[in-house]
């Protein structure tokens, strides 16, 4: 994996970088927070079937893998309209806005989510597992783009413009990493809150670290920044002080009940690092 590695302590020394991705490089970044720096990125259909403990071959004897994504795609669609829900979620035809949809409910697809805001992102960098370090990564999608330009002659590589093109684009078995940034048809409000893209990868089973990496390697822009445990909780502050919290970020009751949670841990931990009153924050 080729990722630029940049180590921070402190929410000075990460923001200042921040600030100068910001007047080098205002358009075209994408940010993906992770409260701990060793994990891979991976969407979850491919992280639950990857810490299943089977081996590839174990996985291909057991089941086609491939074909138990599109028929979970069928069976939540079906669902959602024998619950009423079809109005709520769109009645898409095409399997891949179906994913999206998916994604949105928690539903494991082959998407991973990542925000047009650094700051966004940095929200969950920070807000869970305060003992580790945390991580953020970014890219320049242009550079994802040209690289697949450059990829065969015939633009076999290449995104197809229109959605409808992409089931028989993306549900090909096809075992390259190349990996493809998308946005979903229809945004919900959280969506929208989130500044939200993804990416998908053709092979449904492989990992978007080492397809984003080799496509953007040498570019600076692709890093990986490492945020110490010692400043996630003073980044998580100054975060909420800018009205990054969990009560935009999720709107709607959601947002009330994670910021309810947020709070309460970081009343506790106040109280027990300095021995402080209760407050409210």
């Amino acid at each position: 994996m080729v990722w630029h590695e940049i180590r921070v302590d402190s929410w000075k020394s990460l923001s200042e970088i921040l600030v100068d991705f910001g007047q080098e490089w205002l358009d075209g970044m994408l940010y993906r927070g992770q409260s701990k720096e060793e994990w891979e990125l991976q969407p979850k259909y491919r992280r639950i079937i990857h810490n299943s403990g089977l081996s590839p071959s174990q996985v291909a004897e057991a089941c086609d893998s491939e074909r138990m994504e599109q028929q979970m795609v069928e069976e939540f669609r079906r669902s959602a309209g024998r619950l009423g829900e079809a109005s709520t979620v769109q009645n898409f035809e095409d399997p891949i806005s179906w994913l999206f949809v998916m994604q949105h409910y928690g539903v494991p697809t082959r998407l991973l989510d990542w925000s047009r805001s650094p700051y966004v992102a940095l929200y969950f960098a920070v807000r869970d597992a305060w003992e580790a370090d945390g991580a953020l990564w970014c890219f320049y999608e242009t550079a994802l783009s040209e690289d697949h330009k450059n990829i065969g002659s015939n633009g076999e590589a290449v995104l197809p413009k229109h959605i409808r093109d992409w089931e028989h684009f993306f549900f090909c078995r096809d075992t390259s990493p190349h990996v493809y940034v998308v946005d979903a048809p229809v945004c919900t409000d959280r969506m929208l809150a989130q500044q939200g893209s993804f990416t998908m990868c053709r092979n449904h089973l492989s990992g978007h670290g080492e397809g984003i990496g080799q496509s953007c390697k040498g570019d600076k822009r692709c890093c990986k920044i490492v945020i110490s445990s010692k400043c996630k909780e003073e980044i998580f502050i100054h975060l909420k002080l800018m009205n990054v919290s969990s009560e935009n970020l999720f709107p709607g009751i959601d947002g009330v009940g994670r910021t309810m949670d947020e709070n309460l841990r970081v009343i506790l931990r106040k109280v027990g690092t300095s021995g402080g009153q209760w407050t409210v924050i």
